[in-house]
């Protein structure tokens, strides 16, 4: 996710007593943009046209519901849930660390504890933004007959922060549904504070105050 490459320093040869050494220069590569988000606040400027939800910036686009998610003590916002049209991506930003790995680690437990519920997980590494997990989860209906609830999970690391969004709805199963869902995913930004903490725990989102009183009234 590094803007820049390394550097490298061009080499001269001595080539007799009376020529003077070409200057030796830095030349620095820079590393091509991403074509597609998520982006780290790096790679973005979010001053214009973006939610503001503390480690997520969301494209403030038309149709867009926000339904946040929270902690046992009311207050500290845990999850979003983003409704785009029938599908809901449930939204989750953790630290991550510098040796990179947060997402595998992840994708890892994710698989095991679909599984050990009972769950069919197919890992597929060849997804929109790498490797991600596609899971059919028996569930009951609210007239008791067995069905399946199709999930897709996929996510992004970045600069000591990972994204992890868990689709369900019609953009599991419906090309165009998901079509809506992928662009709002690759116009995303992710944010981590400074401040310290553990591997994989979860960054709070804050609601902006404007939205918070929409909410209320």
């Amino acid at each position: 996710m590094g803007l820049f490459g390394r550097k490298k320093k061009e080499t001269s040869a001595e080539v007799g007593a009376e020529e003077t050494k070409p200057e030796v220069k830095d030349v620095v590569e820079e590393a091509p943009a991403p074509s597609h988000g998520p982006f780290d606040i790096s790679q973005r400027d979010v001053s214009k046209g973006y939610l503001d939800l503390g480690p997520l910036k969301l494209p403030a686009i038309a149709g867009i519901q926000i339904q946040p998610l929270f902690a046992p003590d009311k207050k500290t916002i845990m999850r979003l849930n983003i409704v785009v049209g029938n599908s809901v991506l449930q939204t989750i930003v953790a630290a991550a660390p510098k040796s990179g790995g947060a997402w595998k680690q992840i994708l890892d437990g994710t698989q095991k504890s679909f599984e050990a519920q009972g769950g069919q997980v197919i890992r597929n590494e060849n997804g929109p933004w790498g490797e991600e997990l596609l899971v059919q989860m028996p569930v009951k209906t609210p007239e008791g007959q067995d069905a399946i609830a199709p999930t897709r999970i996929v996510g992004v690391e970045g600069n000591r922060w990972v994204l992890r969004i868990d689709i369900v709805g019609g953009a599991v199963v419906d090309q165009k549904a998901f079509e809506a869902v992928a662009a709002l995913i690759n116009l995303m930004v992710v944010e981590r504070d400074s401040e310290p903490r553990p591997p994989l725990s979860i960054i709070p989102f804050v609601i902006p105050a404007e939205l918070a009183s929409q909410a209320g009234q």
